[in-house]
């Protein structure tokens, strides 16, 4: 794709790879690779109110990516080390059981935020997977169980995370482990959060 902008509401779905050396504006509505699909950015994808919805898609660490992504769909979902310009919001699908997203080896940029949340508000669960790859993240904002009633649950590894903002754990499990985390803005933590320092 060399610029292109998707300017409807609703979904634009592809199947297979699709390869953005230039520049393509998802300006409304959601671009929705589908399982099994590969993304190869070397150029940009931007956004003016329109988000890039993953499950099961693979996307490579380079270009610049600075609209909105929303992760969800199945347990095969690993999120590459790379810069986020836009917020990341992981969801639990259709309220499913079994939903996991890992964390990729490297350094993770979520430079507008990282949440999880329960879509359909219907419950089920949704785990993000830090202690597989042991990745570094440094997130603006961190959100977790802010709606819905899914039981949410965060494994941080080993490695640093750094929050520069605020961090609201409103309902799930937090697993530190054995990495070192640095909150710079408000820590807010509801007594429907357990919390295990390591």
């Amino acid at each position: 794709i060399g610029t292109v902008s998707f300017q409807n509401s609703g979904w634009w779905a592809f199947d297979g790879e699709i390869q953005v050396p230039g520049t393509l504006t998802i300006a409304s509505g959601e671009l929705l690779p589908t399982t099994g699909s590969t993304i190869t950015l070397s150029g940009l994808i931007n956004s003016s109110g329109g988000i890039l919805r993953m499950g099961g898609v693979t996307l490579n660490a380079g270009g610049t990516l600075s609209a909105p992504v929303s992760v969800s769909g199945g347990s095969g979902n690993t999120m590459p080390a790379r810069v986020y310009g836009g917020l990341v919001s992981v969801d639990n699908g259709f309220s499913e059981t079994g939903m996991k997203v890992v964390l990729g080896p490297g350094t993770h940029f979520y430079n507008a935020g990282l949440r999880l949340y329960d879509f359909w508000g219907g419950g089920g669960d949704l785990t993000v997977d830090a202690t597989t790859y042991n990745p570094t993240v440094v997130v603006s904002t961190l959100t977790m169980g802010v709606t819905g009633n899914a039981l949410m649950t965060i494994g941080a590894g080993s490695g640093p995370w750094t929050i520069s903002s605020t961090t609201i754990l409103q309902r799930g499990v937090f697993y530190a482990n054995s990495s070192s985390i640095t909150a710079m803005g408000d820590f807010k933590i509801s007594t429907s959060v357990v919390f295990h320092a390591g």
